[in-house]
């Protein structure tokens, strides 16, 4: 059963690497890779891939590193980049401190601006079961909530670290 456990894990694992290809900065098209400089002035694309046409760059600026996602004829879909719980405004971390999921651990905060939505504030967050292992990884409950800058909470993602690989 064990093995089973690790095989099923990998293999999920390798399919939701491979819906994602890496490509070189080469085979970026013109329209894409101009885009991102306009957008981005003072950014440094460091690795590029390809999903479903839609093109993510991981990239860097002095205030540190993004990830930045475009459609395929040019256009900016949204930024995602972590930050400090200290930079999380006000309204938003009292949101969070009020929800049913106070308790909950916070692993990480993500703000996410995007083309067709206000900013959102995404808390990368767990209930911490005692597991160890790939029995820690295929059965910790995980879940990201996002409030919007005004503090509302606008949408609840319930999946395993494994589920999650596979949807960025």
């Amino acid at each position: 059963m064990k093995k089973l456990l690790i095989f099923s894990a990998l293999a999920i694992t390798f399919i939701a690497t491979a819906s994602q290809m890496r490509i070189s900065k080469v085979k970026v098209p013109e329209n894409i890779l101009q885009a991102f400089k306009v957008k981005f002035p003072d950014a440094e694309d460091k690795r590029w891939k390809m999903k479903n046409h839609i093109y993510i760059v991981n990239a860097r600026k002095k205030e540190g590193d993004f990830k930045a996602v475009f459609s395929e004829d040019g256009k900016w879909l949204k930024t995602t980049k972590d930050i400090e719980s200290a930079n999380v405004p006000s309204e938003v971390k009292a949101s969070f401190e009020n929800s049913k999921f106070k308790d909950w651990v916070v692993q990480g905060v993500k703000q996410v601006d995007s083309s067709n939505n206000p900013t959102v504030y995404d808390f990368e967050i767990d209930n911490e079961f005692q597991f160890t292992g790939l029995d820690y990884m295929a059965f910790k409950e995980l879940l990201d909530v996002y409030i919007s800058s005004e503090g509302k909470i606008m949408n609840e993602y319930y999946g395993s670290p494994i589920a999650k690989a596979s949807s960025n």
